[in-house]
């Protein structure tokens, strides 16, 4: 399949900083009206300008690299589990995330596969000891926003783990 390597070589021209994303949202994604099934009860954030940043420029990075990628939205979410009855959002006390890799996954969806990991890529950390975060302008908010926070990344090769958060 080209388009895996297309995507594999995308993801590798991404520079990026780290950054922090906080969980403060209970949902359920209710999927298409009228059909009976499980759904998916998820954990996401309200709006965050650096996740779409984000979004954004590994989209570019891939239509850059010759594939067909549509303008689409998304929901950055962190699936707990499946059930049939459906929650209403509500506010939850924050969970934070480190966010110091991306990785690219290929989702077979409806079929009970499970994903298949392309691969795992960095994001940029700062200087160490410097104990600040870079301070971006994001254009559609027009306000400066933190582009990362001082953590320690995760050791390479960590492996990918159930509940990983999906962009």
């Amino acid at each position: 399949m080209p388009w895996i390597y297309a995507a594999r070589h995308a993801a590798s021209r991404i520079e990026f900083p780290a950054f922090d994303i906080h969980l403060d949202r209970l949902l359920t994604f209710s999927g298409r009206a009228g059909k009976l099934r499980r759904l998916p009860c998820v954990l996401t954030t309200t709006p965050d300008a650096i996740i779409h940043r984000f979004h954004r420029a590994l989209g570019s990075a891939l239509r850059d690299c010759g594939l067909a990628i549509p303008s689409w939205s998304f929901t950055p979410h962190l699936t707990m589990f499946y059930d049939e009855t459906v929650l209403d959002e509500r506010a939850i006390e924050p969970i934070r995330f480190a966010v110091h890799e991306f990785v690219i996954v290929h989702s077979r969806i409806g079929t009970g596969q499970p994903y298949e990991l392309l691969g795992r890529w960095p994001l940029v950390h700062p200087p160490k000891g410097t104990g600040v975060c870079e301070r971006l302008t994001d254009p559609l908010l027009d306000a400066e926003v933190p582009a990362c926070s001082p953590a320690t990344p995760q050791p390479a090769g960590a492996s990918t783990k159930p509940g990983q958060l999906r962009m």
